[in-house]
């Protein structure tokens, strides 16, 4: 028995998160804690966001047993994980952000390098900060809100003709601006990672931050090189309707056996 690793986000994306965990080989027992009571944290308050996910890593932690705690979030990885770190300095925390930045100056290190987002990652700046931190250089970074692409992905699907226009909307803005990477800054995005290619052509490096930040899981707690073994062990938590959530969990997991529990919403009780 390996790590018992806890995940979180809002709703399904996250899910894209262990996902690459699982294809990296970790040895591990996921707990999925998808805060669906509260999707999408993307227009919300910041500080808000921050709430939410603070309670969930204490319910992970303390409830839930987890050696080790990963934001399947980008804001939440942005905006809890450092007061998080302080509150249980023995517990490894993982985000998508620094990974995610490192990624794109890899592959486009003179830039310019879009963000694709929600309104909060946009809002907080967190990849543009983190990139300027890293950069050797001035490097050109711009940020560009999806606000409407997180509530399509959980209503009509990654196939749904008005979510396949959206990308196709967002992905011609990074492309005017001259974008040589692509960060997918929300999750949920990687579900249309290959959307986004396409619609991006050729030139344009597509960034998947769970991608970078599974090596660096990989790396701090140990994962194979020859990828999963078999489907992973995992547990589902939800804080409202399940909605996409077991759906996706059966795509991206091959799981056929799982454990799904209705818990309270953090911030309430």
């Amino acid at each position: 028995m390996g790590h018992r690793i806890g995940v979180f986000d809002s709703g399904s994306g996250g899910l894209t998160v262990v996902a690459a965990l699982w294809e990296a080989g970790i040895d591990a027992e996921f707990v999925y804690f998808a805060d669906t009571a509260h999707l999408p944290y993307g227009g919300r308050p910041l500080e808000e966001v921050k709430g939410f996910a603070l309670g969930i890593i204490e319910r992970l932690v303390r409830e839930e047993g987890c050696e080790a705690i990963v934001a399947g979030c980008n804001i939440s990885s942005g905006v809890a994980l450092e007061e998080a770190r302080e509150e249980f300095p023995d517990v490894p925390m993982f985000g998508l952000v620094e990974p995610g930045a490192r990624e794109a100056l890899r592959v486009a290190p003179k830039g310019p390098i879009a963000v694709l987002a929600t309104e909060g990652t946009v809002k907080g700046s967190f990849y543009k900060c983190a990139i300027e931190r890293m950069a050797e250089g001035k490097v050109e970074v711009v940020e560009v809100s999806c606000p409407d692409l997180v509530l399509l992905i959980e209503g009509e699907g990654p196939e749904g003709e008005r979510t396949l226009e959206a990308v196709r909307r967002h992905a011609e803005e990074a492309r005017s601006e001259g974008a040589k990477a692509v960060i997918l800054g929300c999750t949920h995005y990687a579900l249309l990672a290959d959307v986004f290619e396409g619609a991006l052509g050729e030139g344009v490096k597509v960034v998947d931050p769970a991608r970078a930040l599974a090596e660096e899981v990989a790396q701090a707690l140990g994962g194979g090189k020859e990828g999963p073994s078999g489907p992973p062990r995992i547990q589902l938590l939800c804080s409202g309707p399940a909605g996409r959530v077991v759906e996706y969990a059966l795509r991206l997991l091959s799981v056929r056996v799982f454990e799904l529990r209705y818990v309270e919403p953090p911030g309430e009780g």
